[in-house]
């Protein structure tokens, strides 16, 4: 049995795999101009597209400052405690390293974890959130 392989055929395996631009897979001319043209924009959805951006950028900020309230605010007060980090680690039944990335504000802390926390030092929760006295 002999398989005959016609161009468009060629052309349907080589999108399908990915190999448009391989030699023996050709592509369109059409295909190469929708490749590289960007498509029209109004003023409209640019500027909504702008103000989306800047919400987010602005949400992200709000996001970033409140890690670090949280961060400050949590080690201020395991510190009022003399508490090391690898006891409240203990307590809470968590690595170590946890405590440091929470203090070093490379992650925040879930909310039921913030509680838990807010029970070892006593305090409430919104404790937490607060400006970071200097």
């Amino acid at each position: 049995m002999e398989l005959s392989i016609n161009e468009d055929t060629l052309h349907a395996y080589g999108k399908l795999v990915g190999l448009e631009r391989a030699e023996g897979f050709p592509i369109t001319e059409e295909e190469e101009k929708s490749r590289f043209s960007k498509p029209e924009i109004s003023k409209e959805e640019l500027e909504l597209k702008k103000e989306k951006e800047f919400r987010n950028r602005k949400r992200s900020r709000e996001i970033a400052a409140q890690r670090l309230r949280i961060a400050g605010n949590l080690k201020r007060l395991r510190k009022e405690k003399n508490y090391t980090q690898r006891v409240v680690a203990v307590m809470l039944k968590i690595p170590t390293s946890s405590i440091g990335k929470y203090e070093a504000a490379k992650v925040t802390p879930s909310e039921p974890r913030l509680q838990e926390f807010a029970e070892i030092f006593d305090v409430d929760v919104s404790e937490f959130t607060k400006e970071v006295e200097k």
